[in-house]
This record gives C-alpha cells, sequence and structure tokens, in this order.
C-alpha cells in the first residue's frame, strides 16, 4: 500500500504530543510499575499510529531528549532504548511499503 504525503509533518505538534505521552510516564512512574509500563504502552500505540517516516524521524530525534529532561525516567534507559528501537523499525516498515 503506497501512503501518499501531501504536506511535511509539523515538528512542533509532534514534539508537544511527544512531550504529553511521556510526561504521563514520568507521572505513572511515582505510583507503581504497572502504571508507568501501561504508559509505556500507550506511547508505543501513538508511534504505531504515526503514518509516515517523516514524522517518525521527528519523534525519533526527540525521544532522548524529552526523556532525558524527566527526573523520574533519567534511569529507564531500557525502555527508551526499546522506543527508539520500535520506532525506527516501524520507520524502516513504512519505507519499504512506500516502495
Amino acid at each position: 500500500m503506497n501512503r501518499l504525503r501531501y504536506e511535511e509533518p509539523d515538528v512542533i505538534k509532534l514534539r508537544e504530543m511527544l512531550e504529553c505521552y511521556i510526561d504521563a510516564c514520568n507521572h505513572k512512574i511515582l505510583f507503581n510499575p504497572d502504571d508507568f509500563a501501561a504508559g509505556v504502552r500507550v506511547l508505543q500505540r501513538r508511534i504505531e499510529l504515526i503514518p509516515d517516516v517523516d514524522s517518525l524521524s521527528i519523534i525519533v530525534d526527540g525521544l532522548p531528549e524529552a526523556w532525558a529532561e524527566k527526573k523520574n525516567l533519567q534511569n529507564k534507559k531500557d525502555e527508551l532504548e526499546i522506543l527508539i528501537m520500535y520506532t525506527n523499525l516501524r520507520r524502516i516498515t513504512l519505507s519499504d511499503e512506500n516502495k
């Protein structure tokens, strides 16, 4: 299935969206590990719904910085790496679909 793009992704909106989901993860970690894990799954699902390679590239570029800004997430490097790998895999998959 070929996905057509008609406009460039809105970097500001994508970064704001990313910040909101990461803020939720940061907040959930205060309660218990299950809440944090659920927050990460929601962020992963949101990434899955992004329909184009350019937007996913913006997400990959913004993830480390946005994650590092949250005090409670700084020791959750494994989860960050998994999200980055997942986003890159999604980007490759979409790239292959568009060929």
